[in-house]
């Protein structure tokens, strides 16, 4: 029986080979069962260029085998926004917008990084528009791979620090996800780039919406939501386990 895997923040980077195989063992495991995977967002924890994308190049690998079974969808994080159709085109993937409305058994699922929605963290606000701007990213792939290693490194501290900073309430502004929910007239909507996990059911203006939210993989282990027949379950991965779905919820604390 076929299933959907959702996951999100793996941060993969070529200084980590525990991550890395922990992700590639995950995407070994789910070739037998999962007809579409979604990855929503910083799949790399710095993606400077496709010109450099020979670094990942067993990650590329993977994902043709797994695609031979199983279709590859991706969304870009604000730490990988540059990933480009040389990529796609090599690892046999499909790069999607920021926001994508997909349905599933009569559901609208849409799904998203989810830094979109944070729209109280002015200062991300800023760093996104600047690198989300075309002639920015021209200009920036024609710097040297040490120019642009160097921004991304700084880039990252920048990041750290200012999440440092943020209360709970400047992560997601529910009320800019639930108008984009309408927009796209969505029953659940499912994302990550907060590093938290959990569910919630809203009630909100008479309407019901159900909201994922995927947490950041460690080292040794990942988070996930399945949906299979209609029916969306929590999940985690491990070496040790394999992928374990969970019939308990867990929710999202503080939200």
């Amino acid at each position: 029986m076929t299933s959907t895997i959702f996951v999100s923040d793996i941060h993969l980077d070529v200084g980590n080979n525990t991550r890395t195989n922990l992700f590639l063992s995950f995407l070994d495991d789910i070739s037998s069962t999962a007809s579409d995977i979604y990855i929503l967002g910083d799949l790399f924890d710095a993606w400077i260029g496709d010109d450099t994308m020979d670094r990942f190049q067993n990650v590329i690998d993977a994902f043709v085998k797994l695609s031979q079974t199983t279709n590859i969808f991706i969304v870009r994080g604000n730490r990988d926004f540059l990933l480009g159709d040389t990529f796609s085109q090599a690892a046999n993937c499909t790069v999607l917008p920021d926001e994508y409305c997909i349905k599933l058994n009569s559901k609208n699922i849409l799904v998203s990084h989810g830094d979109i929605y944070c729209t109280e963290d002015k200062a991300y606000l800023q760093f996104r528009s600047m690198v989300q701007n075309q002639q920015w990213q021209q200009d920036f792939l024609s710097k040297s791979v040490a120019e642009r290693e160097y921004f991304a490194q700084q880039a990252r501290a920048a990041s750290i620090e200012n999440y440092k900073k943020l209360k709970q309430a400047q992560e997601v502004t529910f009320a800019t996800l639930y108008q984009h929910a309408i927009q796209f007239n969505a029953d659940t909507v499912i994302h990550g780039h907060i590093h938290r996990e959990g569910h919630v059911h809203h009630n909100f203006d008479n309407r019901t919406l159900d909201r994922f939210i995927l947490k950041d993989w460690s080292d040794n282990k990942g988070s996930a939501v399945v949906e299979k027949d209609g029916v969306f379950k929590q999940a985690h991965y491990s070496l040790d386990k394999g992928l374990t779905v969970f019939d308990d919820v867990i929710l999202l604390n503080n939200h």
